[in-house]
């Protein structure tokens, strides 16, 4: 899952290690890219195809080489999945909210970039955003027994 990349992100200690994890993540999922060229150019066109895989991966891959803290970590999650840069929907972090919080909306968006801002100081020892992040954790847990408590929706007649 996309949330994933967040904690290997705030895991990382240099610049080039953070570069090297979110390349490694856009590589392996863009991919497709490679295809879809093919299949809209042509297979003449390899190397546009193989142009086009590499360089939307770096570009995504770029802002997460910035520290984790201080916000680095979100500005980068806002970055790749808002245009011109990303798109949500393609390999972004935030479609991890429907996931984690499903049913709740805006708030599911704004809970999992709280847990983006929290989670390079959980990771350092930070007393407060270690309980912060557990209890955006606990939310998740509340968030996917209620949406599975829920009755199914019925669709109306006609």
């Amino acid at each position: 899952m996309s949330i994933t990349l967040l904690l290997w992100i705030a895991l990382g200690q240099s610049a080039p290690e953070r570069l090297l994890v979110a390349a490694a993540y856009y590589l392996s999922g863009s991919w497709p890219i490679v295809g879809a060229v093919l299949g809209y150019w042509g297979p003449h066109h390899i190397a546009a195809a193989v142009g086009a895989w590499f360089g939307t991966s770096l570009l995504l891959a770029s802002p997460w080489g910035t520290p984790p803290r201080r916000g680095g970590l979100l500005a980068a999650l806002v970055s790749t999945a808002l245009p011109p840069l990303g798109v949500i929907g393609w390999l972004s972090p935030l479609t991890a909210a429907g996931a984690l919080f499903p049913a709740t909306g805006w708030l599911g968006i704004i809970y999992l970039m709280m847990m983006t801002v929290a989670l390079p100081s959980a990771l350092h020892g930070n007393t407060a955003a270690r309980w912060l992040l557990a209890s955006l954790i606990g939310l998740a847990l509340g968030a996917n027994c209620a949406a599975r408590l829920a009755p199914e929706p019925h669709l109306p007649s006609g």
